[in-house]
C-alpha cells in the first residue's frame, strides 16, 4: 500500500479544485468534473485509495498507542521474523478461521515473536489488532480501565502473550477470563502465548474458557533450546 503523502501528491496534480465547503467551490468542482471526465474518474479512483490509506494509519496509530510498550528485540525481530515452529503455525491459524490460537512451549523459541508478527499482518489490512501481556490485563480495573479493556474486547485480533505468568489472584484471574469470554461471544479472534503446558493451562483458564476455546481453536507447540541471547554478566571492578 502506498503512503498517503504519495497519493496526495497524485491528487494534487489532477488540477481538482480544492474543496472549502463554500457554494462557489462546490460549483468549480462540477465544472471541473464535466469538462475532465477521464480525469475525475481518476481521482475517485485515488480518493478510494486515499480512504483506505487512512483507515490502515489510524488502525496503527491506535495500535501502537494504546498497547503497552513490548521489548525492542520483540518488535524487530517480528519485522524480520526467521522460519520456527511458532510462526509457522500462526500463519497456518491466521489463514484459517479458527477463532483462538494457542501457542505453547519453552522460553526463547519464538512465541512473542510470530504473535507480534500476527498483529502487524492484521494490521496491514486495516483491522484493529492489539498485543499486549496477561500481567497487564490482570492489572486493569473494571472502573479506571474500562476504555482498554472495551478495546482489548473489540478488537480483531487480540494478542495475549505469557499467559501463566501474571500474579495469580482472584483479580487477575477473574479479568483475564471475563476479556476472553466476552471475546467469545462477539466472534473475535484470540491469540495466546504461554509456557504453561496441557493440564496446567487449562486449570489457570478455568474449566469455562477451556471449553470454549476447544469448540474452534489450533495448537501449535514449540520446542528446541532458547534463540535468546546470553546477557551478559557485569564485569567487575578492578
Amino acid at each position: 500500500m502506498r503512503s498517503l503523502t504519495d497519493i496526495e501528491v497524485d491528487i494534487r496534480a489532477l488540477g481538482r479544485p480544492d474543496f472549502d465547503w463554500s457554494p462557489r467551490t462546490k460549483a468549480a468542482i462540477k465544472a471541473w468534473e464535466d469538462a475532465r471526465p477521464d480525469l475525475a474518474a481518476r481521482y475517485s479512483e485515488l480518493a478510494a485509495e486515499r480512504a483506505e490509506a487512512d483507515m490502515v494509519a489510524l488502525a496503527a496509530y491506535k495500535a501502537q498507542r494504546l498497547r503497552p510498550q513490548l521489548p525492542t528485540v520483540t518488535e524487530s525481530a517480528a519485522a524480520a521474523a526467521i522460519e520456527t515452529d511458532a510462526l509457522r503455525g500462526v500463519r497456518g491459524w491466521l489463514q484459517g478461521s479458527e477463532r483462538w490460537c494457542l501457542v505453547l512451549g519453552p522460553v526463547g523459541t519464538g512465541k512473542s515473536v510470530a504473535a507480534r508478527w500476527a498483529v502487524s499482518q492484521v494490521l496491514d489490512t486495516g483491522r484493529w489488532a492489539f498485543m499486549t501481556s496477561a500481567a497487564r490485563i490482570g492489572q486493569l480495573s473494571t472502573w479506571d480501565d474500562a476504555g482498554e479493556l472495551d478495546r482489548l474486547e473489540r478488537a480483531d485480533l487480540l494478542v495475549i502473550d505469557d499467559v501463566g505468568a501474571e500474579a495469580e489472584n482472584d483479580h487477575a484471574r477473574v479479568t483475564l477470563r471475563s476479556l476472553l469470554d466476552t471475546r467469545h461471544d462477539r466472534g473475535r479472534r484470540t491469540l495466546m502465548t504461554s509456557n504453561l503446558l496441557g493440564g496446567n493451562l487449562s486449570r489457570w483458564l478455568g474449566a469455562r474458557i477451556t471449553d470454549r476455546i476447544l469448540s474452534s481453536y489450533v495448537r501449535v507447540e514449540t520446542s528446541g533450546a532458547s534463540m535468546r541471547k546470553p546477557t551478559a554478566a557485569p564485569k567487575e571492578k578492578p
